[in-house]
């Protein structure tokens, strides 16, 4: 048995702080600015965060919230098909043409509990509110495209960029 393909299923940026999350079908990812417009998309270790739809699910189920908005997390790219674990952190994930490196596991904060009470404890569990990442190779991502990880090795982007 195969196992399914790990997909980008949605795409979210805040251009204001304290504003709503803004759903895209396509972006522009960049080295200096992560996520083109985004508000907190500035160079360093967390330009742009990765939440895995099936550990959301699993933290809205743990506070019987089954139907919460992914944007509530205010997370960048939702993935399908993957969980986020330790072993994730240093390693690569390709989206498009655009090239990111996880380096640490997200942490949720207090605003969650403000919204739906419990979210951030049930979020506070083995990488479920997500993982920060840093821009390598900038480009373009869309909504389906596939997302693929590769184990770093010497801290060497192994993909092939042709």
């Amino acid at each position: 048995m195969q196992t399914p393909p790990i997909k980008l299923i949605s795409i979210a940026k805040r251009i204001h702080k304290n504003q709503p999350m803004i759903e895209l079908n396509q972006a522009l990812i960049s080295r200096y600015s992560g996520l083109e417009n985004d508000t907190r998309g500035k160079f360093g270790p967390r330009q742009i965060t990765l939440l895995s739809q099936e550990s959301w699910q699993q933290a809205c189920d743990a506070i019987h919230q089954p139907n919460i908005s992914w944007l509530t997390r205010r997370a960048n790219l939702l993935v399908s098909g993957k969980q986020f674990s330790s072993s994730d952190i240093g390693n690569y994930v390709r989206i498009g043409k655009a090239v990111l490196e996880i380096t640490q596991e997200c942490e949720p904060c207090i605003q969650l509990d403000f919204q739906f009470k419990g979210l951030q404890n049930a979020l506070n569990t083995s990488y479920a509110a997500g993982v920060c990442c840093k821009v390598i190779n900038s480009g373009k991502i869309e909504i389906n495209d596939r997302v693929f990880f590769e184990v770093s090795q010497h801290q060497e982007c192994l993909f092939d960029f042709k």
